[in-house]
């Protein structure tokens, strides 16, 4: 399920991402928005969250509960950073050489410069902006 999300192929790698026999619903104030970038199996207009609260109504009053999707390790376990990683440059390259052979000559750090993110990380610019000790 998708909620107001654009589904592009940098959060969704082209649906690789997904199990093949994964189904997506995308859920969207605008019509035009769903399926634009990643096909939807099934598409809801709508205001997203109050669908996402009558979907919540609705799933517990058939008792089911709500979990979450990560777990507080996992989500305190994640780097919290501004850092580019030059892998996801060179998925998006690739995919996008599938319709543009220019793209597969290209290099990931002709994209970014590594330079600022450093400079902010080390200076302690990035602790500071999370509260981090």
């Amino acid at each position: 399920m998708a909620f107001g999300a654009s589904l592009n192929y940098w959060t969704t790698r082209n649906r690789d991402l997904f199990a093949s026999s994964a189904r997506i619903l995308q859920c969207d104030r605008n019509s035009a928005a769903i399926g634009a970038l990643t096909s939807a199996d099934f598409g809801l207009v709508g205001d997203v969250a109050e669908t996402a609260k009558a979907l919540s109504q609705e799933l517990a009053q058939r008792g089911f509960s709500a979990a979450g999707f990560r777990i507080p390790d996992e989500a305190a376990a994640m780097e919290r950073t501004l850092q580019v990683d030059p892998k996801g440059i060179e998925l998006i390259l690739g995919l996008i050489s599938k319709t543009t052979p220019q793209a597969a000559s290209a290099k990931a750090q002709d994209f970014y410069d590594p330079r600022f993110f450093t400079e902010l990380r080390d200076s302690g610019f990035l602790k500071k902006l999370w509260a981090e000790k």
